[in-house]
C-alpha cells in the first residue's frame, strides 16, 4: 500500500508543478500585455447647423501590448447625398480617416466623447455591428423611425446606438449632431468602466488632432 501511494504521488507531481507554474505566470504577467478596450463617440456639425450636414460616428479600439486595432462605425449613404425624406438606399460604412476628411471638407466642427475604457463585450458587439453594416443587409435612411416591415434600415445615429440593441430601437426625435451623439453616449454608458476618465493616449495612436481640431466633451451625467 505504501509503494502504491508513493507511485501515485510521483505521477501527480508533474501536474502539480505545471499548475503552480501557470499560477505563478499569471501573477507575474505584465498588466500592459492584457487586452484593453476603448470607445470614442464623435459628432460633426457645420455652421449653420443642419441635419443633412451633421453626423454621428464612433471608433472602438483594442490594445494588447504593442498590438493596436481600431474599428469605426460611420454609416452614410453610398450616394453621399443625404436627404431627409429620401427612400432607403444602399449605405456605406466609412473608416475614421475618411470620415474626418469629410468633416474637414465641409469645415465641420468635430466633437469627441472619450476615449473611454469599455468592457470587452461592447467591443465584440461593435465588430458584429460592423459586419452587419458591411453585409449589405442594412439600408441607409436619414429618418428611420418607421421602416417598412421586413426592411432593415438605419441612420448614422442608430448604426452606433444599436451596437447595444437591447430594448429595441431608441427614438432620438429631432436630435442630430452633438445632441444625437450625446444620446448615444448615454445609451452605451453601462458598458464604460469609468465614464469620468478619458484616455488621450488612444487618440495619439489614432492620429487624432493632426490637421483637424477636436472639441472634447464630458460624458453626460
Amino acid at each position: 500500500m505504501k509503494r502504491s501511494g508513493y507511485r501515485c504521488a510521483l505521477l501527480l507531481l508533474p501536474t502539480v508543478l505545471t499548475l503552480f507554474a501557470a499560477a505563478a505566470a499569471g501573477l507575474t504577467q505584465d498588466p500592459a500585455m492584457k487586452p484593453r478596450y476603448f470607445m470614442s463617440v464623435f459628432a460633426y456639425e457645420t455652421n449653420p447647423r443642419a441635419p443633412q450636414s451633421a453626423h454621428t460616428f464612433a471608433t472602438f479600439v483594442k490594445t494588447e501590448g504593442k498590438k493596436f486595432e481600431a474599428h469605426t462605425i460611420s454609416w452614410l449613404p453610398k450616394s453621399d447625398d443625404i436627404k431627409l425624406l429620401k427612400r432607403p438606399e444602399a449605405g456605406v460604412n466609412l473608416d475614421l480617416k475618411t470620415t474626418l476628411e469629410k468633416a474637414r471638407a465641409t469645415e465641420a466642427k468635430v466633437t469627441e466623447w472619450g476615449p473611454y475604457e469599455i468592457k470587452p463585450e461592447l467591443y465584440q458587439r461593435a465588430l458584429k455591428q460592423i459586419e452587419l453594416l458591411n453585409s449589405g443587409r442594412v439600408l441607409y435612411k436619414a429618418i428611420d423611425r418607421a421602416p417598412r416591415p421586413g426592411m432593415d434600415v438605419s441612420n448614422c445615429i442608430h448604426a452606433v446606438m444599436e451596437v447595444d440593441p437591447d430594448g429595441g430601437r431608441v427614438l432620438t426625435g429631432a436630435q442630430f449632431g452633438v445632441d444625437a451623439s450625446e444620446a448615444v453616449v448615454e445609451h452605451l454608458a453601462k458598458w464604460t468602466i469609468d465614464p469620468k476618465k478619458v484616455h488621450p493616449e488612444i487618440n495619439e495612436k489614432l492620429g487624432l488632432g493632426k490637421g483637424i481640431k477636436l472639441q472634447s466633451k464630458k460624458a453626460p451625467k
